[in-house]
């Protein structure tokens, strides 16, 4: 039975004719450009066989007509080209059938019914943790009766229980149930038409060129047709910006639209709580791939759901999330936390509203959530765990893995990463204090006794000072865009009223003083932690090991900065390279680029020799920085580039900003496991 749905916003409708607006406009331009190049095509053979009449038929005269033909044949093509295109791609898909899976297709068909929507043509289940409906068409659709795709991730159904799937599907199939939304389809489908005749013309080129090739004669001909095309593909550009930013608008809307959709069929808690478990959903799949991606050779598994199912709980008491129906339960204010941000500017160039936005929207509606089933979307399918498997290995074989190495379950995993979790991780203890800080501002010399406590030093108060801090800072920078236009707005919320630009320089003096007081607030928590600390090592009979990390600490700091800064001043002496340079000017770039490579080569070798760093490189950036430093570069000999010594200096580079990045978190990190030694 069909749900009763909601109202379309008025903002919707307002998109929607600003949008309606375009897709004329667009389509306008495009049957006069179809007119003006069938024009030239029935010309050009008009005075092909006019020429052919005129004079003796022979090879030249036939080759001069036929290029003349191609030529026009060239730019109708090249604007008719994608109403063939179809955009199948199944080979990260499993086609599902509703008698291989009748519950889920169960829950399919109440959900598509409940929106107004139509059936899907073909279900299938893909990698990722996503939902999306499509067609197999990008143009025929907006004009024939053509059935879409429903695709579902494994990784969603693996992540949400049935109504929250539900609610997922129901947003999907409400993009498509109300007439009005529709113009969002035609706006994306008349996008993609542009997009395809600006962008995606790779094989059409190369066809041309091989027609090109044959003569001479032809080669003239095809050029004339590319300079109608480039012509063409000048005025579609302006067309797309004018398409594309009004179709991101409209899109915006339409998810504020699908998403109310979904609360009326489920209910605004579940789907907001869909919606708020989705990056750590997609977090909790990302990690296993990544991590046997990383160790291809030394491990595998036959099953990475298994692995984010674990990794879900994992997360769940790494953040302090409640599981809730075996899932962690992400509410608005744990997601929102340390986004201390008060300043809000529409981003046109954005598709989607920000998550908080949409479930602020959807909380909005108001709607009970009732007749709920929490069981786990994975129990609607009878073969979760062969699909699994399945689509593991097309994700291995995406990614170019193999199995020749030791399997392990999801158990096995899950201490790995745990171990390798620790390494990049600090104490709990500190609260986060220091995921987005480093404590540098402090007189290693001040020792004086302070009474107090962890838990007060690391208090959510003085955390939250940390995160005021760089949301204060990204504020003022922003503010300042507004200011000297780099951002063009003309309108802004601050911390919850509207203002318009000018006002925004009034803002920027407030801001800055109250960063001066947070920045205060912290380097006195700063030196109230390290004084802390350091009396407390003492009595513990290790104020010698941590004054010496502390000291580290600084001079890491003051190194890194002069790290950073000598490479960014080597950076653009290589820049040449990825330009098309005549031979001369080639080598004046080289003789520079060897000239202060000589400099930065001794600043390799004092970060691998003397720096603080120097102990934690990795074996595989020593190695790379010394194979760099002991050769001699030519880079452009004979007349072209020298590709080992291009890659030597491009490995050496990476491997400097490894050795200096991760140098100063494994030093960071002994300072603070120090710390929380000393406390324990």
């Amino acid at each position: 039975m069909m749900q009763s749905l909601p109202q379309i916003s008025d903002t919707y409708k307002k998109e929607v004719r600003k949008s309606v607006f375009s897709i004329i406009l667009f389509f306008t331009v495009y049957f006069i450009l179809i007119l003006v190049s069938l024009a030239i095509l029935l010309g050009v053979i008009s005075l092909a066989i006019s020429f052919l009449k005129n004079f003796k038929i022979g090879f030249w005269t036939i080759l001069i007509a036929g290029a003349m033909i191609g030529m026009g044949g060239i730019v109708f093509v090249f604007l008719i080209k994608f109403l063939f295109s179809v955009s199948k791609d199944n080979y990260e898909k499993i086609r599902v059938t509703k008698e291989k899976e009748p519950a889920l297709f169960q829950l399919i068909e109440e959900t598509y019914q409940q929106v107004g929507a139509p059936a899907p043509k073909h279900v299938f289940l893909t990698t990722d943790v996503n939902a999306f409906v499509s067609y197999d068409s990008s143009f025929w659709s907006m004009f024939l009766p053509v059935k879409k795709n429903l695709t579902i991730g494994l990784g969603l159904i693996n992540s949400t229980t049935v109504s929250e799937l539900k609610s997922i599907l129901a947003h999907e199939f409400g993009h498509f149930s109300q007439r009005s939304m529709k113009v969002g389809s035609y706006t994306n489908q008349a996008q993609k038409m542009l997009y395809d005749m600006l962008y995606n013309n790779e094989k059409f080129f190369k066809n041309i060129s091989g027609f090109a090739g044959v003569h001479a004669i032809f080669y003239l001909f095809v050029m004339i047709a590319v300079y109608f095309i480039r012509g063409i593909q000048w005025l579609l550009a302006r067309l797309f910006d004018l398409l594309f930013s009004k179709h991101l608008s409209l899109s915006r809307q339409m998810e504020f639209n699908a998403d109310a959709i979904a609360a009326h069929v489920v209910g605004s808690r579940v789907s907001a709580e869909s919606l708020l478990r989705l990056s750590l959903s997609e977090m909790a799949f990302s990690k296993p791939l990544n991590f046997f991606y990383a160790h291809n050779k030394t491990y595998y598994t036959d099953n990475l759901y298994a692995d984010q199912t674990l990794l879900m709980n994992f997360y769940a008491e790494e953040y302090s999330h409640r599981v809730v129906n075996q899932l962690p339960l992400v509410t608005l204010e744990e997601s929102e936390k340390y986004n201390l941000s008060k300043l809000e500017i529409e981003d046109k160039w954005s598709s989607h509203p920000s998550i908080k936005d949409r479930v602020q929207a959807i909380e909005k509606e108001n709607i009970p959530s009732v007749n709920i089933n929490n069981n786990l979307a994975k129990t609607l399918l009878n073969n979760f765990d062969s699909y699994a498997e399945a689509l593991t290995n097309k994700l291995y074989s995406i990614n170019g893995m193999d199995k020749k190495a030791k399997k392990i379950n999801a158990e096995g995993f899950l201490e790995l990463f745990r171990k390798e979790h620790q390494n990049y991780s600090f104490p709990k203890i500190f609260n986060g204090y220091y995921t987005n800080h480093n404590p540098i501002d402090v007189n290693i010399n001040d020792t004086v006794e302070n009474i107090t406590s962890v838990e007060e030093l690391y208090s959510d108060k003085n955390v939250a000072l940390v995160y005021e801090k760089i949301a204060l800072e990204k504020d003022t920078n922003t503010l300042k865009s507004i200011v000297d236009k780099s951002i063009k707005v003309k309108l802004f919320d601050y911390d919850g009223k509207k203002y318009e630009r000018r006002e925004a320089k009034n803002f920027i003096p407030r801001l800055e003083n109250r960063l001066k007081e947070i920045d205060d607030a912290i380097k006195e928590n700063d030196q109230a932690i390290y004084q802390y600390f350091y009396n407390k090592a003492i009595r513990k009979n290790k104020q010698e090991e941590y004054l010496l990390s502390y000291k580290n600490l600084l001079i890491a700091e003051q190194e890194f900065g002069q790290y950073v800064k000598s490479i960014n001043e080597f950076l653009p002496f290589i820049h040449f390279m990825s330009q098309t340079l005549e031979v001369d000017i080639i080598k004046v770039h080289c003789s520079k680029l060897l000239e202060v490579q000589k400099t930065f080569k001794e600043e390799i070798r004092k970060l691998k020799d003397e720096s603080v760093f120097s102990k934690h490189l990795e074996d595989k950036d020593l190695e790379a920085l010394t194979k760099f430093n002991d050769n001699n570069q030519t880079y452009f000999e004979f007349n072209t580039y020298q590709s080992d010594h291009i890659t030597q200096l491009n490995t050496a580079i990476d491997a400097y900003y490894n050795s200096i990045y991760d140098g100063y978190f494994k030093i960071k990190k002994i300072l603070l496991d120090l710390q929380g030694e000393i406390e324990a």
